[in-house]
């Protein structure tokens, strides 16, 4: 008796103090907004189902996985959360909702709501927030998984995720599939009122396992944008059937807020770049208003560029005289910095506003990568330490990472892949028991991943903890947008390694299933994947040192005769190639040894389809080339 009674007393005290919530507590709140809770037990609160597959102009979300999120859907109508109005969100696989375009990849571990931690919560609906899985890696055992949702345009948005599992590991000798369960519960959005309802069908609460290695393993609540407000019903705890929580905005919107927030640093959503040496910098950023009243005190913005030892090597600033209630103003600052040599820096925008409620967000920063212009091969990464400090693997093969690269010319041909390769232990004399695939694709997806340009696998092999060089048998040849560069794990025993320092690009993503999504911890680390490159000179002049220069074709465009005409520096024999934009060769001749000087010669071609190809002249391995049309 005397144990039953303490650990109903610890079990009231550890309520009090948040650790755990009870089922069914009836209400709480407000926070300090005002936002107030409610559930079913409640005369306030009413549980009605809403069947959303069935209403009229339902979609279903075809795009979710595991630990992955829909792109912006519109709701059809501006919606209140806390001080702010929305007009779309996103709809993530782990089961939750988030008004913030450029929100984190919540994904297991869940941060408690609320939390300023990152990536966390911010501007985010947790009905069920927990580890969730739409995928199954067995076709004969398919996940039933559903999501839909459904907006009548005017005050009410819906929506459904239906027989939802959760992630099971099934890597270590359990039986498939890689789900259990299934979960059917609805989020509720009433434009007229601001409330938001979480209404629980059919729970499958004993298939929940908790598997102690995180706080928090299921999350209910709700969170405003900087993740210091909010409201966190349920802990733990998977709601029963039948079961609605509903979230009623404040009577009275009197909670001012004046926050001036920085929002980007030189492209919207601070994705690193590439430039070269010596390039000026054309400096912009943008800061926003993300309160709820406008701010008429003088806001002083900051552009500070800084190299890897946090030293600064330029510095702009610019003043706003106020920043209106939404407003996002994007400031461009003049006598942008000369960038100094080959690495990394930081492009930082800073915000130093009187009386700021969340000084959190006065601060963003974008990766600059610079490189060689000259250089005939080029690496590009976003990496720059020579050794992992981290790595990544993941509980079965097949999934994997990627990252987005682009490049500030074109065309240029990608000639090979090299990744740092972890294993589980440092000996070097056992081959890994796992291989890779690595692959290059183009950017021909609504500027999602698509055709796969290049691909190579390796199979188990000794070299780990260090770099693998990987030649392209084929080297793709890029005239616009950039590539999507992916790592696939072939099974248990292998990662890749990752950094945390520096700078990150922002460009990095996780692969589960073939489906990529934002990488969840893309604000603190980069992968250590290095892209090497050949540069194509295409519509300007080669550096002398390429041994050409006054090269001209006429006609361009050419139905196949022309005339070309350029300067030769250095005494000996030209090699001239005609090749496609996936670097295959259609036409090659040497012409004789010449002394330095003007050249000239006429070509005709043997029959090509139309369409854009290079012209090359290589010498003593230097080349120079351009961009030859051919015209029906």
């Amino acid at each position: 008796m005397l144990k039953s009674y303490l650990t109903k007393r610890l079990f009231a005290y550890l309520v009090l103090l948040g650790v755990f919530s009870p089922l069914l507590a009836g209400g709480g709140g407000p926070d300090n907004y005002g936002y107030t809770w409610k559930d079913s037990g409640e005369p306030e609160v009413n549980f009605s189902w809403i069947d959303v597959p069935n209403r009229p102009g339902a979609v279903q979300i075809t795009t979710l996985g595991d630990d992955n999120f829909s792109a912006p859907i519109s709701l059809g109508f501006s919606f209140r959360y806390y001080w702010l109005n929305f007009t779309s969100i996103r709809i993530g696989s782990n089961a939750w909702l988030s008004f913030d375009p450029g929100v984190d990849n919540n994904a297991w571990c869940f941060q408690n709501m609320p939390s300023t931690q990152s990536p966390g919560t911010n501007n985010t609906l947790a009905p069920l927030l927990a580890d969730m899985n739409f995928l199954s890696t067995y076709p004969s055992l398919p996940n039933p998984g559903e999501c839909w949702y459904w907006t009548n345009n005017q005050d009410s948005f819906v929506v459904s995720y239906i027989n939802l599992p959760f992630w099971k590991d099934d890597s270590s000798g359990a039986a498939p599939p890689d789900w259990l369960g299934e979960n059917t519960f609805q989020v509720i959005l009433a434009g007229q009122d601001s409330s938001i309802t979480f209404q629980y069908l059919d729970m499958d609460t004993a298939s929940f396992i908790d598997r102690s290695q995180c706080a928090s393993e299921v999350v209910i609540g709700i969170e405003n944008s900087q993740g210091q407000i909010g409201l966190e019903p349920l802990l733990e705890t998977v709601p029963r059937d039948s079961f609605a929580i509903k979230f009623f905005y404040p009577a009275e919107d009197t909670f001012e807020v004046r926050d001036g927030a920085a929002a980007w640093s030189m492209n919207p959503g601070g994705k690193g770049r590439f430039y070269f040496i010596n390039d000026t910098l054309d400096v912009t950023g943008a800061v926003t208003n993300s309160g709820n009243v406008t701010i008429d005190t003088t806001v002083v913005v900051e552009a500070r560029f800084r190299n890897q030892s946090l030293g600064t090597l330029w510095l702009e600033r610019d003043t706003l005289d106020s920043i209106a209630l939404g407003g996002t103003p994007v400031l461009s600052f003049p006598g942008g910095p000369v960038l100094p040599n080959f690495g990394q820096f930081f492009m930082n925008i800073i915000v130093d506003q009187p009386g700021d409620l969340n000084p959190q967000n006065n601060r963003t920063e974008t990766e600059i990568d610079v490189v060689s212009s000259t250089d005939s091969s080029i690496v590009l990464r976003y990496a720059y330490n020579g050794a992992s400090n981290t790595s990544i693997s993941w509980p079965s093969g097949n999934n994997g990472v990627g990252m987005y690269i682009d490049f500030p010319y074109y065309p240029y041909r990608i000639t090979a892949l090299e990744v740092y390769v972890v294993g589980p232990d440092t000996d070097t004399l056992t081959p890994l028991p796992s291989g890779f695939l690595v692959e290059v694709q183009a950017d021909d997806n609504q500027g999602a991943p698509g055709t796969v340009l290049a691909s190579q696998a390796r199979s188990s092999f000794n070299a780990r903890d260090e770099w693998n060089f990987i030649p392209l048998p084929t080297q793709p040849v890029i005239d616009s947008g950039g590539v999507f560069v992916s790592w696939i794990q072939g099974g248990l025993g292998i990662g890749l390694g990752t950094q945390g320092f520096g700078p990150r690009s922002r460009q990095t993503f996780e692969i589960f299933g073939g489906a990529w999504a934002p990488y969840r911890f893309a604000e603190r680390e980069d992968f250590m994947i290095r892209v090497y490159i050949d540069r194509f000179w295409v519509g300007a002049e080669a550096p002398q040192s390429s041994g050409f220069s006054e090269l001209v074709i006429t006609p361009n465009p050419s139905a196949g005769t022309f005339s070309l005409q350029f300067r030769q520096q250095v005494a000996g024999p030209v090699e001239v190639q005609i090749l496609d934009l996936h670097g295959k060769s259609h036409y090659a001749v040497e012409l004789p040894p010449r002394a330095p000087g003007k050249r000239r010669r006429g070509f005709t071609l043997p029959k090509l389809a139309s369409g854009i190809y290079l012209l090359r002249l290589q010498q003593n391995g230097q080349s120079v080339s351009r961009k030859l049309i051919i015209r029906p």
